[in-house]
């Protein structure tokens, strides 16, 4: 998906009709279904980025922990 400078990536997607947060995955603080409102705790929002990730704002410790370090995957609320 095209987005703006600036636009943070789980609204975007939203917007755009893109669903997010899979029912079937499990939170990374809880374990539990469900998500954590965009608060960047439960992972459930995970996305692959396969272009343009060097527009993003950078990664923080914490999400960086969450996704194992792999550079594609973001969440997408935190992006």
């Amino acid at each position: 998906i095209e987005m703006y400078a600036g636009e943070n990536l789980r609204l975007g997607m939203l917007v755009r009709g893109v669903a997010l947060n899979d029912p079937l995955a499990k939170r990374f603080d809880t374990k539990n279904e469900g998500n954590c409102g965009a608060g960047g705790l439960c992972r459930t929002c995970a996305v692959s980025v396969t272009q343009g990730g060097e527009l993003l704002n950078p990664q923080k410790v914490s999400e960086k922990q969450m996704l194992g370090d792999s550079p594609r995957w973001r969440l997408a609320c935190k992006a």
